[in-house]
Parts: structure tokens; sequence; C-alpha cells
């Protein structure tokens, strides 16, 4: 019977580490469709003499990066659930030194040097790529058509057709996201794969 329930255990433990593999691999593809889609976003409209479509490049961003959420949540449940598993087997193996890999990277987690690197990597280049650079060129763009506006500056206006109201709208919309950001990035801790996914919550 334990011989049993042990093989089924560990067919859905190499199971699910196969699948969480696939995952984390596919989002490694987002991530760099995401900056694929941003330089070829960015290319598009410089070269073509578009700039009301920078504002809209945080749209465009945005499905990539609900999907790139979902992915770090997948994984956080992969993870949980292969702890769990883990367990189940050192009780049936009744092997005390086996420790396991979802167990390791556990307690690994508390150590300094991995929450630095989360936190100067990871959470630093989602905050670089998935905010600054979007909704901050987008914010920049409607700050200076806006001043343009009030001082009459015609030949600057002219690199929109959009009315300066939607312009201050989106500097509201826009500026606010950035602050959400860089406070939640300044002002808390990195608590692992959970913080990883609420952080950038707006």
């Amino acid at each position: 019977m334990n011989n049993d329930s042990l093989n089924v255990l560990l067919t859905e433990y190499q199971t699910l580490r196969s699948e969480l593999n696939k995952v984390s691999d596919r989002e490694i593809q987002i991530f760099t469709i995401i900056i694929s889609a941003l330089g070829i976003s960015y290319g598009i409209i410089f070269s073509q003499n578009i700039y009301d479509l920078v504002i809209f490049v945080p749209i465009l961003i945005y499905p990539l990066y609900r999907r790139f959420r979902y992915g770090r949540y997948a994984i956080t449940l992969f993870n949980r659930y292969l702890i769990i598993i883990e367990d189940q087997i050192k009780k049936l193996t009744k092997n005390k030194d086996w420790i396991g890999w979802e167990h390791f990277w556990e307690d690994k987690k508390e150590e300094k040097e991995r929450q630095k690197f989360i936190k100067t990597y990871t959470i630093s280049s989602r905050l670089f790529l998935f905010i600054l650079i979007p909704v901050g060129i987008s914010l920049l763009f409607s700050l200076f058509i806006c001043i343009s506006y009030i001082f009459n500056y015609n030949s600057i206006i002219n690199f929109t057709r959009l009315h300066p109201l939607i312009h201050f709208i989106l500097i509201i919309i826009y500026a606010y996201i950035l602050f959400r950001a860089l406070l939640l990035y300044y002002n808390k801790e990195p608590k692992g794969l959970i913080y990883l996914i609420k952080e950038f919550s707006i």
C-alpha cells in the first residue's frame, strides 16, 4: 500500500515539476515578447511620427503583464503543492535526511542574499519594464503636450491630434500608477513569490 502511494506521489511530483518548468519557460517568453513589443512600438511611433500612440503603449503592454502575473501565480501554487507532496514522500520513505528541492528553496528564501537578489533584479526589472518605461514615457508626453497648450506653443501642440483634456486625464491616471508602483517598491520588503504577485496590483 505504501509503495503504491509512493509511486503515485512520485509520478505526480515529476509531472508537476515538468509543468512548472514549462510555465517558467513561458514566463521568460512573455518577458521577451514584452521587450520586443516595446521596441517595435516605439520604433514605429518615432519613425512614422505618430506620437499619439505613445499614450496607448501601456494599454498594449497590460494584457501581456496580466499573463505574466498569472504565470507567477501558477508557479507559486505549484511550489506550495510540491512542498505538500515532498512532506508525504518524506513520511512514506521515513528518510529524515532527505530535504526536497522545494523545502530547500523555501528555506533559502529567508537568506539576505536571496532577498537582495529578488529586490535588486526581479522586482526592479518588473518595475522598470512594466511601469517606468511605458507609463513614464506616456506621462511625460502628455505632460509635455499640456504644458505646450498652456503656453500656446502651437508647433509642439501639432504633435498630437487629441484634445488636451484627454492628455490631462491621462496625466492623472499615469501619475497615480507611477506613484503607487514606486511607493510600493520603496516601502515594502520582498516576502517571497506572493509579494511579487501583489506588488504592482493597481
